[in-house]
């Protein structure tokens, strides 16, 4: 089927590992969809190939391949959360503790930006204290998604508490963090200080 050009629907693909699965050649399965589909050929998976792979590290219970699995899930949550799923991507998150599978600051992260993305900023605020609370260091990337979030409420006052929260914790701000928040102080005509960052950010 990879060999095909064009190439066939992800739905033919699905179906295929959906027969190896039910056979109980995980490892085959899983190996096909992390390094054919996606790394060798490319081939745009969906949610569907997604838990497949998930399946069939739960079968395994391969806790050793912890890093292949968090990066199985994180896929997964970012899929779900791609499509407004925040809530089917948080239960994907209590899945994986259950398993054993440890997650990190990119899951953390994955899960915020859906938040964000539904204008839930509550949720993501309780979701980065979380991962704080489990003893995670945050990204600069981690804080940028929640900028980004207040300022497209309109919440200024809580998007520069952040902003200005990150050095306390020593991290950097990157031209991602000045233009979202640039952006959300242009939109709250709060002009003033946003000539007085943008003068900043180019020194």
């Amino acid at each position: 089927m990879v060999q095909m050009r064009p190439l066939p629907p992800i739905s033919d693909f699905n179906k295929a590992l959906g027969t190896i699965t039910k056979m109980g050649h995980y490892t085959t399965a899983l190996s096909l969809i992390l390094n054919k589909l996606q790394q060798f050929q490319g081939i745009l998976v969906d949610i569907y190939t997604f838990n497949i792979a998930i399946n069939c590290c739960c079968r395994l219970n391969r806790v050793e391949g912890g890093y292949q699995n968090v990066r199985t899930f994180n896929v997964f949550m970012d899929a779900l959360t791609k499509e407004g799923k925040a809530k089917e991507a948080e239960r994907e998150l209590e899945v994986m503790i259950q398993r054993g599978v440890d997650p990190n600051v990119v899951t953390y992260s994955t899960l915020m930006d859906g938040y964000c993305l539904q204008g839930h900023m509550d949720e993501a605020i309780r979701v980065f204290n979380t991962m704080v609370d489990r003893g995670l260091h945050p990204v600069v990337v981690s804080y940028n998604i929640l900028i980004n979030g207040y300022s497209k409420k309109m919440k200024i006052d809580e998007a520069m508490h952040l902003f200005r929260e990150m050095p306390r914790r020593g991290l950097k701000h990157n031209s991602g963090t000045f233009n979202t928040m640039l952006q959300g102080l242009f939109r709250s005509s709060t002009c003033g200080a946003a000539q007085e960052l943008f003068m900043r950010c180019k020194l």
